[in-house]
This record gives C-alpha cells, structure tokens and sequence, in this order.
C-alpha cells in the first residue's frame, strides 16, 4: 500500500484519502470504502462545485480535472512550483498554493490560470478559501498566518505568543479560519487558534499531542 498525501471531499460528498500510490480512497457514513486510480500522484485534491474532482500533482507541477465519468484534463502550472493544498472559492474557481515558488495559483474552471505572489515573508504553506471569498494560509517560519483578497492583497497577522508554528488552515463555518499551532515548545502548546476576518487571533483548544504538520 501507499502513503496518505492528501484529505479532502470527493465524488458523493464521501471525505477520501489520496495516496502517493495513485490510489484515491473514499469512505462512506457506513464505513465502506470505494477506490479510484488516478492517473497521477495527488498532492492535494478537492470537490469542486462543478462537480468535478480536482487535484494537484506536486512532482509534474500540474492541476487536474477529472470528472465522474474518469475522464481527465492537465492544465500545467511553472516547472518546479510544487503546487500542493488545493481549495474551491465561492465562484467556482480553484486555488492552489505553490509552495516551492512562493505564489497563489487560480485556476477557472476553463482553465485560466492566474498567479498572485505571497509577498512578505515568501514562505507559506497550506490553504483555505474562505467565504467571504479571501484566502487564508500560514507562514511558520516568521510564526504569522496571512489572508489574501482574491485581488491578491496579502495582510500578515503576527501569532500573539512566543514560539507559534501555525500550519494546516480550515475554514470554520463562521468565517473564521482554524489553524493547527504545532509548536510544542511551551505550554499550553500545541493547540488549535482561531483567527477571525480582521485577523485576531485566539486559541481555542490544547491538542493532547504534537501533531504532523504537512500542509
């Protein structure tokens, strides 16, 4: 068997499991799981509303649309960008971030690919789209996580304790994004934070143990 690379929704709304094996695995409420081959290593992969599942292949730097049917479409990104997580916006569009290059890629759904740098810092890593149609991800290494308008304004909000390691973006339903902070240095690390739209930032829960921080 291969490795989990990716977590995401996939056809039927099932949560799925890529694998660097090629192998898309989804699970149904039941607990069944179904099995797709996709045609490439899924980096990141995600439901868009057009019903299609599309993924990213970090090491063929490429977006891929397949649809239910299994037929696929590769839109090829820069040589050597490494996209990696991939979300859907509330238009329809797909974003993906470029973690070797330090760039947001927007992708619509007939293929237009528009690129917008991370600015600041450079480094960041994992996305979440949220609704109110910004983009959220997270820069470890200068411990900040930021937001980008869809315009490609990039605002960076300072994590408000010592030694934060904030990664892995979610939106949560109320507009706020959710971030694992993984740094273990310090109690009450590490921990779940909460950033509002204007970019405050909270914890809201202790995590029993350091996670494993990819995205």
């Amino acid at each position: 068997g291969g490795r989990g690379s990716s977590l995401g929704l996939a056809f039927g709304g099932r949560m799925a499991v890529g694998r660097d094996d090629l192998r898309l695995l989804s699970f149904a409420p039941d607990g069944s799981i179904s099995e797709t081959t996709l045609g490439d290593y899924p980096a990141g992969h995600v439901l868009g509303p057009d019903g299609n599942l599309w993924y990213t292949t970090e090491f063929t730097d490429a977006v891929v649309r397949r649809t239910p049917q299994g037929d696929e479409t590769l839109f090829a990104v820069d040589p050597g960008s490494g996209p990696r997580p991939i979300v859907a916006d509330r238009d329809g569009n797909l974003w993906f971030n470029e973690e070797d290059e330090h760039r947001l890629g927007r992708l619509t759904p007939q293929g237009q690919l528009t690129e917008f740098a991370m600015g600041g810092a450079a480094e960041g890593a994992g996305l979440a789209a949220v609704g109110d149609g910004s983009l959220w991800f997270a820069r470890p290494i200068s411990q900040q996580v930021s937001r980008m308008t869809t315009a490609g304004v990039v605002t960076d909000f300072p994590v408000p304790w010592e030694s934060p390691y904030p990664c892995a973006p979610a939106s949560a339903p109320d507009g706020s994004v959710l971030f694992v902070d993984a740094s273990a240095l310090l109690p009450p690390l590490p921990q779940i934070l909460r950033a509002t739209p204007a970019g405050a930032i909270t914890s809201v829960a202790v995590l029993p143990d350091s996670p494993r921080c990819t995205l």
